[in-house]
């Protein structure tokens, strides 16, 4: 691999795969703070976003989402 890119961290996988594991079982309330911290840990993460997305949509919070 060229460049300085070290992988992102375990926290941030962690946070995403258990975030979007509750998002499989219809667990919105519970996958949001996961996803929102994969969001802080890595900006860059479009499945952090999109997955965050579709959890406050669930929590009728869908404005939050476009925002």
């Amino acid at each position: 691999m060229v460049g300085d890119f070290t992988g992102w961290s375990g926290g941030t996988l962690f946070a995403l795969e258990n975030g979007t594991r509750w998002m499989q079982q219809n667990k919105a309330e519970v996958a949001l703070p996961l996803l929102e911290k994969a969001v802080r840990l890595d900006p860059t993460l479009e499945e952090a976003y999109f997955q965050a997305g579709k959890a406050l949509a669930l929590l009728g919070r869908g404005q939050e989402a476009d925002a």
